[in-house]
């Protein structure tokens, strides 16, 4: 009796009263099988929505700790190698021995012109 007046209740589109709409470990829902089909497949794509901008959201958080990673070696290498303190390439130091050795010619032929001028 009291299921006729919640199903009438229902249809009708009026309240239930609380006095006859009793919950329990009994208790059965009725919903269309095109409105479960739905709500799964709602249930699985906000599932599946929500793993996929987490991954996201994790990548970018380590693309941009790497980044700072890699900002902070350049700075340090801007600032260290013009003062020499990372070391020099082996073409440097070849290219410093040339100089060395230029500058020493220069030298000579220089104490010869001067010295050969004055006397």
């Amino acid at each position: 009796m009291a299921e006729t007046r919640i199903k009438d209740a229902c249809e009708a589109g009026d309240t239930i009263p609380s006095s006859t709409f009793k919950v329990n470990d009994k208790s059965e829902i009725t919903i269309p099988l095109r409105n479960l089909i739905g709500l799964i497949l709602f249930i699985g794509i906000a599932i599946t929505g929500y793993f996929s901008l987490t991954e996201r959201i994790t990548f970018l958080e380590h693309n941009a700790e790497l980044r700072e990673i890699h900002v902070k070696q350049n700075s340090e290498f801007r600032i260290k190698w013009p003062r020499g303190e990372l070391g020099s390439l082996p073409d440097d130091a070849e290219q410093n021995m040339r100089l060395d050795n230029l500058e020493k010619l220069v030298d000579k032929i220089n104490s010869k012109l001067y010295n050969g001028a004055d006397h």
